[in-house]
């Protein structure tokens, strides 16, 4: 699973959940608070409280299904 909040350039800041281990406080509390993180900063720029980004910011769930857009990644905060 994957979802973008474009920028200007093409180069992505990775935003990566883990949705591979069996336990919900691992699972569900990262791809949670990362989808709410992208929400805000969407939000945010929608009311002009943040100005338009720079770099695209791209959540990733499924890190082995994205490695073809790896060559993209600028940042990866995990």
């Amino acid at each position: 699973m994957t979802a973008v909040v474009p920028g200007r350039q093409k180069k992505e800041f990775w935003l990566m959940a883990h949705l591979y281990e069996p336990l919900s406080d691992d699972n569900s509390t990262g791809v949670a608070g990362a989808i709410e993180i992208v929400r805000i900063i969407k939000k945010m720029i929608a009311q002009k409280e943040l100005p338009e980004l720079e770099f695209s910011i791209r959540v990733v769930c499924a890190w082995l299904r994205e490695l073809e857009r790896l060559n993209k990644c600028k940042r990866l905060l995990n």
